[in-house]
Parts: structure tokens; C-alpha cells; sequence
């Protein structure tokens, strides 16, 4: 007996199999580091502000 498919389902699972397909393959291409590393750099960019000692 044949069922329509139900396409919630079907899209979902693609959704699934494509996400899982664009795993980080280094962890330069995590979105956590490339956020952390923008933040360091723009703190010693603005530390050369600061006096010297």
C-alpha cells in the first residue's frame, strides 16, 4: 500500500543530513573561535592605546 510522504518529514531529514555534512574541519572554522579571536584582536588593538609602563 503506497502513503504520500509526509514532506515535514522528508525536509527535515535533509535538513539533518546536510547540517551534519558541514562538520568544522578544523576548529579555526568554529563559529565560537572566530568570535574569540576578533575579540583578541580588537583588545591588543586597543591596548597600544595604553600608557607603557
Amino acid at each position: 500500500m503506497y502513503t504520500k510522504p509526509n514532506w515535514m518529514l522528508v525536509v527535515s531529514s535533509l535538513y539533518l543530513v546536510s547540517s551534519m555534512e558541514t562538520k568544522a574541519k578544523n576548529f579555526t572554522d568554529l563559529t565560537a573561535w572566530k568570535e574569540a579571536h576578533k575579540l583578541a584582536l580588537t583588545t591588543y588593538t586597543a591596548s597600544v592605546l595604553f600608557p607603557k609602563k
